[in-house]
């Protein structure tokens, strides 16, 4: 049970970590997506909504989609201006 505890409380924080760092209405810029069967271009821009309990980023893409995505090799904050 102490491990489990331990395994929340790491979760929680990484998730407090993320939302701090990414805001909602930070801009993301995609960088690539794998082998997506409907895949969004490599450079899209969107607007993130909100990180979500299992950490993924719902964005709100510029193409109209909203697509969640994980953080690491599949997005990255954009440095352009809002």
């Amino acid at each position: 049970m102490i491990k489990e505890d331990v395994k929340y409380e790491n979760c929680k924080e990484w998730l407090d970590f993320l939302q701090e760092q990414y805001p909602a209405g930070s801009r993301i810029q995609l960088t690539e997506m794998g082998n997506a069967p409907h895949p969004i271009p490599p450079g899209s821009m969107g607007t993130l909504d909100h990180i979500d309990d299992a950490g993924q980023f719902q964005i709100n893409w510029d193409s109209g989609q909203r697509l969640p995505l994980a953080i690491g090799r599949i997005v990255s904050p954009s440095n352009l201006p809002n």
